[in-house]
């Protein structure tokens, strides 16, 4: 094998290596204790985002006339998403940007893979004043196991 060849496999192994890695659930966190350091005004503005099932997920985003995003990459996206829903690419270098532009008045449900992408996502949407941000739990790929 030449030089080139080696290289040009090393880049797509590591590519790989990394795009599994990002659609990979994160671990669960550990539960802190409380003490006056840490007690609950002086804790930062974290907030959760939201996980909801399948049928919650389809039924909210209808019954609430909210906005679809999907996290994933384009060629992701071309492959299969969800009736109605706005491609923004995670991995996009103004992906923060373009989620600061979207209007705070809107409910926003929003999916990726299997949901550790949107999770992220999500949460700097709550952390940026967005009231109402919601993830699909398992992603797109429980949506398509639940036949939806």
């Amino acid at each position: 094998m030449n030089s080139t060849r080696i290289i040009t496999a090393s880049f797509y192994i590591m590519f790989s290596i990394f795009f599994v890695s990002a659609c990979k659930q994160a671990p669960a966190e550990e539960t802190a204790v409380t003490t006056e350091e840490n007690a609950p005004e002086a804790q930062s503005t974290y907030k959760e985002a939201p996980m909801i099932e399948p049928d919650e997920f389809e039924k909210g985003m209808d019954k609430n006339k909210s906005v679809l995003l999907d996290v994933r990459m384009p060629q992701e996206f071309e492959q299969g998403h969800i009736e109605g829903a706005v491609n923004i690419n995670f991995f996009d270098p103004t992906f923060k940007s373009q989620l600061l532009a979207l209007d705070k008045d809107k409910k926003y449900y929003m999916y990726c893979k299997n949901d550790s992408r949107s999770e992220r996502a999500a949460e700097f949407m709550l952390q940026n004043d967005f009231p109402e941000v919601y993830v699909l739990k398992g992603g797109y790929e429980a949506w398509q196991t639940a036949g939806k």
